[in-house]
């Protein structure tokens, strides 16, 4: 598989192959550069024979065009978790929506990414076919699941054909695969963990998630609704007013919090709480009580110490308490 990626048609951030590196192999990269026009671009790269993880981060003066091209035969699980940017190729152009995450499957990509004039950061995670089954090989779910018999058979899957939004669980997936700093050999072992966990992930909410039918819901109302769901997702920090996300995703209010509780089983603000304490929790061990409050949007740590009680029936010291007796 080889991976390139090319700014403003001049500047390359990065250009590997990783039909290079040795069986069993992990490298990582960190790339910064100033390209032309642009205040900063870095680049995050995990690379094995069989997969790499991409983590860019930009910061546009002005807007910009990456280059990105891939040759392979490949899965693409692919997801913008800040600013917004369109993929363009040979078919159409298509929005990458802020907290999409999108699934694909193909031989070779050569497209144009067009990105505004502003803070980008898109993740990509990249696994060859030959991984890809070898990993799910001995899963008794994969028959069930319509991605993995269309790869199976090497049927083409192109951008937009497999999309959900990115949440709490999939996304503290992604993170741990990014953040993870093991020793390279064992690393390896749990980046392939973790990259089942996602697949599964993926499958258990294709099969749970209530039909359009079911929540009794147009097919344009729920394609909203979950655009919805995953900005909030990445913004539940400094979530916006029902009323600016309502404008953001272009629906009605009234239809976004009705249809929002009938997709999802939950309000709006329920929801911004359970990815806020489900975080809170997860930090716990890794950051004072301050710092957890701080990075999940809470102004007042006395308000975050009694939404984390309200929320769990202990406060966050208690927490550790118990699970350090």
């Amino acid at each position: 598989m080889k991976i390139q990626s090319i700014l403003n048609e001049d500047d390359l951030l990065y250009e590997e192959n990783l039909s290079k590196l040795s069986e069993g192999e992990l490298l990582e990269k960190s790339i910064e550069t100033q390209p032309k026009h642009t205040a900063s671009a870095k680049a995050s790269l995990k690379l094995s024979r069989d997969f790499c993880i991409i983590d860019t981060r930009f910061d546009f003066k002005k807007p910009t065009v990456d280059k990105f091209s891939i040759s392979g035969d490949f899965i693409m699980i692919s997801c913008v978790v800040r600013g917004e940017s369109v993929r363009q190729n040979l078919e159409k152009d298509r929005n990458l929506e802020l907290g999409q995450v999108h699934f694909s499957y193909s031989k070779k990509i050569n497209e144009r990414v067009r990105m505004p004039q502003s803070k980008t950061r898109y993740i990509c995670l990249l696994i060859s076919r030959t991984k890809y089954l070898d990993l799910l090989k001995n899963e008794s779910w994969v028959a069930r699941d319509p991605f993995y018999n269309a790869i199976k058979t090497s049927k083409r899957i192109p951008l937009g054909t497999y999309s959900f939004p990115l949440g709490f669980q999939m996304n503290q997936i992604i993170s741990e695969i990014l953040e993870c700093k093991w020793e390279h050999h064992i690393q390896l072992e749990f980046i392939q963990l973790k990259i089942k966990e996602l697949l599964l992930h993926v499958f258990n909410i294709s099969v749970e998630n209530p039909s359009k039918e079911e929540a009794n819901l147009s097919e344009h109302s729920k394609e909203k609704i979950e655009k919805a769901k995953a900005y909030l997702t990445v913004n539940y920090k400094n979530p916006p007013t029902i009323k600016k996300l309502s404008r953001i995703v272009l629906i009605n209010e009234v239809h976004l919090k009705s249809g929002f509780k009938k997709l999802y089983g939950t309000t709006i603000k329920k929801f911004v709480i359970d990815l806020r304490m489900q975080k809170a929790y997860s930090l716990l061990k890794s950051k004072s009580v301050n710092e957890i409050a701080e990075s999940t949007g809470y102004k007042s740590v006395p308000h975050f110490i009694a939404t984390f009680k309200k929320y769990y029936g202990q406060t966050p010291k208690q927490v550790l308490v118990q699970q350090n007796p």
